[in-house]
């Protein structure tokens, strides 16, 4: 047989039944809400630290292409002499060039930002952020990256030299400076051809890394938080002139606009 027992509570309503509805979504509305927060905050945080290391390279950065300019300076120097030593030297007798600065050119560290972009996270950053580092990495890529980089060009010329010397001169016990008395008229013009083309690579690998550190002073100053516009633009000439002022760029006949 069954038991039937009457309810131990009474029988619900739709007035019953459409509070516990909101209960149930009010209690989902807040769930979501904290979780939201959470990840919010969470967000928040990893922005901070990704700017934070973002500006350290940034810093660091600011130090290579301090060097790498001063560097440069000093290779175009000695290549423009030595170019006009050659030639003042004549096609044949007495001719001795000086050794090279030390010193090279390498890559910026750029290691932050290529890790952001591979896991996603530059998208907690702001928009005008964004397009400042977009901005500076079309630039490291012009100047440093591929076959038609200023960095390649310049690496190229110095291989060029170092082929038109190779096997043609000798190098006292000093080591200060390159005998080329025994070098001919061709091969002579050849260095005196190579060390022009190396000046010139110099040059330009110099000013585009101005253009490139004048971007990356920019992109973590005030600058870096506001859009692209005629007033960022001006302030990144005006910054960029004051850099180039110190270095051989300025001696240049043509300087583009």
């Amino acid at each position: 047989m069954l038991d039937v027992h009457p309810p131990h509570a009474p029988t619900h309503t739709w007035r019953d039944f459409f509070i516990h509805i909101a209960t149930i979504c009010v209690g989902l509305l807040i769930a979501i809400g904290l979780e939201q927060t959470v990840e919010a905050i969470h967000h928040h945080e990893q922005r901070l630290q990704l700017e934070e290391d973002l500006r350290k390279d940034s810093k660091v950065n600011e130090v290579w292409a301090a060097d790498s300019l001063h560097y440069l300076d000093q290779m175009i120097d000695w290549a423009s002499e030595e170019a006009l030593t050659v030639e003042h030297g004549g096609p044949v007798g007495h001719l001795t060039l000086r050794q090279s600065p030390p010193g090279d050119v390498s890559n910026p560290n750029t290691g932050v930002w290529i890790a952001a972009k591979g896991n996603g996270q530059v998208n907690l950053l702001t928009g005008p952020r964004q397009n400042w580092l977009n901005d500076l990495d079309w630039q490291e890529t012009n100047a440093f990256v591929g076959e038609n980089s200023g960095r390649s060009h310049f690496i190229a010329a110095e291989l060029a030299l170092d082929l038109a010397l190779r096997g043609q001169v000798t190098s006292p016990a000093t080591g200060a400076e390159l005998d080329l008395s025994n070098v001919g008229p061709a091969q002579r013009a050849r260095v005196q051809e190579c060390l022009q083309n190396l000046a010139e690579a110099a040059i330009h690998l110099q000013s585009e890394i101005i253009s490139w550190d004048t971007s990356n002073r920019l992109t973590f100053s005030s600058a870096g938080e506001q859009p692209d516009d005629l007033a960022s633009d001006r302030l990144y000439e005006e910054l960029r002139k004051q850099t180039a002022s110190k270095y051989h760029e300025r001696h240049l006949v043509f300087t583009p606009e």
